[in-house]
């Protein structure tokens, strides 16, 4: 099957409404085709896609129970033909905030229905979209929607806070889990920014003596400093930046602090490779003649500006070589 018959597909939760359906809009614009999980479907989206040519599958489907859409989208993506398809994204999109309050003032299950949308629907989802994929030879890739809560307290967010932080985490091991393979997929996590969405309306109706930071969002809100569904959504796509690799230097550097800002989880598994070349290499210095290495270690040390020190632990360390390596050759 010829290139210009291939398609990318994107799998995007939360996609009814706010930066869900901005993304929507934006990746059929861009071509892509789509399969929508949400509570409920949006016929304007549906209308969007006929008009551009492009295939728009919803699935009405509530995220606190997200077993079910995972199974789902296991069965879905293995019936697929990967000649098909140019490249498969997941964007884990869907979020719910609970009753703003103290942990202790929150419904219970408000507070289990926040951590199944939040964490548990993005680690099921994602774990069924790699398994399901796992042999394609396309380009596979997750992009997690974060929050800046995720990397920050805040007073009246536990629930939100926790989840967010698991979700980075989450991606940071998943990344250096598919590093690992021959065609893994690349995963990050994106704290967006601050959103003109519901959630902001959420945020700024809560009560100031439950909510110390109420008027900041409020603030936010009156500067203007909130930023569009649509600009956010824009922003989300950015997950192709240039790779830590490449970059050298100060350069490197930089990039990884403009990257850390938004972005998580692709550098761990860049770091990944360096690390595990380093350890290589330094078990290969350890296991190679250890007797010239360790009393050049030794000369070393006791030749320092803290010498009668560094001297005292240089002799430990022979003492200790030399217990070890009398022990081998027996």
């Amino acid at each position: 099957m010829g290139a210009m018959s291939q398609r990318h597909l994107t799998i995007l939760t939360g996609a009814s409404r706010g930066m869900g359906l901005a993304m929507a809009q934006q990746l059929l614009a861009a071509g892509h085709d789509l399969l929508c999980i949400a509570r409920h479907t949006n016929d304007a989206l549906a209308a969007e896609a006929k008009q551009a040519g492009r295939q728009c599958e919803q699935w009405p489907h509530d995220l606190a129970r997200a077993d079910g859409a995972a199974t789902r989208l296991d069965t879905w993506l293995q019936a697929r033909d990967q000649r098909e398809l140019a490249s498969v994204t997941l964007i884990n999109n869907a979020g719910l905030i609970p009753r703003i309050a103290p942990l202790d003032d929150i419904p219970v299950d408000q507070l289990k229905d926040a951590m199944r949308v939040d964490l548990e629907a993005p680690l099921l989802l994602t774990s069924a979209f790699l398994r399901a994929t796992a042999a394609w030879k396309v380009p596979r890739k997750v992009l997690n929607i974060s929050s800046g809560l995720g990397r920050r307290a805040m007073a009246a967010q536990a629930a939100y806070c926790a989840a967010k932080a698991g979700m980075d985490h989450f991606t940071r091991c998943v990344a250096l889990e598919q590093a690992a393979l021959p065609n893994g997929a690349r995963i990050v996590s994106l704290a967006p920014g601050v959103i003109d969405t519901d959630m902001q309306v959420q945020l700024r109706g809560a009560d100031a003596a439950l909510f110390p930071d109420r008027g900041n969002f409020v603030g936010l809100k009156e500067k203007g400093a909130l930023a569009s569904p649509e600009e956010a959504a824009a922003r989300a796509r950015l997950p192709a930046a240039p790779r830590l690799r490449q970059q050298s230097g100060g350069g490197r550097a930089r990039l990884r602090r403009e990257r850390s800002r938004w972005l998580i989880g692709q550098e761990n598994a860049e770091d990944a490779k360096v690390t595990q070349r380093t350890q290589r290499r330094h078990s290969k210095w350890f296991s190679l003649r250890p007797l010239r290495h360790l009393c050049a270690l030794c000369v070393l040390l006791a030749s320092s500006p803290a010498r009668l020190h560094r001297r005292k632990r240089a002799e430990r360390a022979e003492e200790t070589f030399k217990r070890v390596f009398s022990a081998s050759s027996a």
